[in-house]
């Protein structure tokens, strides 16, 4: 559901979703490409994405 919610309309809450569940799955390559991609959205945005760059230390640390 959340690959169809970010074809339909990227944003950073739902790509940030995406990271995270990836992270728990354990697939780190690609969680760490959304979260950055979640970052750049933030940032477009005007978000407030702590959590993702905590996320990605979580990441590289697993990596």
């Amino acid at each position: 559901m959340v690959k169809r919610s970010i074809e339909l309309d990227a944003n950073y809450n739902n790509t940030d979703t995406y990271a995270a569940l990836l992270y728990k799955t354990g697939r780190y390559d690609e969680a760490w490409k959304q979260a950055k991609a979640a970052i750049l959205l933030a940032k477009e945005e005007d978000v407030s994405y702590s959590s993702t760059q905590e996320l990605l230390l979580q990441i590289v640390d697993k990596m």
